[in-house]
């Protein structure tokens, strides 16, 4: 079995750590594994989730679109020895094409949720729009969410208070303006230069 992305683990992202994953991430390589029983597998939760599901069998490889991490590429089998025969080599050679399938699947994600937001909202300061980008999300690829979105869900910042206010150095101008050769001051200093040569 082939899968493209990231760990499909709700916790993933904060459970990469000294995993599996993060070795690939970290030095660009490959991990294959002919058998993960044989293999002394840490108790770290992603690998006892690939355990527990019977993968027997595992390749993984870190996904870059340029110099951006982007995902992974996962082989697995229930069988053990069953990807001995794939060439590492190979599957390196198709990677920049899923690193690209990636990379536009992720543009793709994030121009679906601008749109909506300039579709379903006012202009939005940045200081909360991180909030709104969430409810986006939600909205559009929550496995439950109906197929148009016509009203924007409510957004409730709790405990949230605005707050204004302007600093400035004091006669900061002032301080411009003398440091600021003048024209005469230009003048001379040019001249000086000049000599020096």
């Amino acid at each position: 079995m082939c899968k493209i992305g990231t760990p499909n683990f709700k916790f993933a992202g904060k459970s990469l750590p000294d995993s599996l994953y993060e070795q690939v991430l970290r030095t660009r390589g490959l991990l294959h594994i002919d058998d993960l029983n044989c293999e002394p597998v840490s108790s770290h939760p992603l690998h006892r989730r690939l355990v527990d599901r019977g993968v027997k069998s595992f390749s993984l490889f870190s996904l870059f679109f340029g110099s951006r991490h982007v995902g992974f590429f996962e082989l697995y089998s229930h069988e053990p020895r069953a990807l001995s025969a794939l060439s590492g080599e190979e599957i390196k050679d198709l990677l920049p094409i899923f690193s690209l399938v990636m990379q536009r699947s992720i543009d793709e994600h994030k121009n679906s949720i601008e749109l909506l937001l300039e579709e379903k909202c006012t202009p939005l300061h940045p200081s909360i729009e991180w909030r709104f980008r969430e409810i986006a999300q939600e909205a559009l690829f929550s496995p439950c969410r109906s197929q148009s979105i016509e009203d924007f869900p409510q957004v409730i910042l709790r405990d949230i208070y605005p707050l204004f206010g302007q600093s400035d150095i004091a006669s900061v101008t002032a301080h411009e303006a003398r440091a600021r050769p003048s024209g005469d001051g230009a003048k001379h200093h040019a001249g000086i230069a000049l000599r020096l040569q």
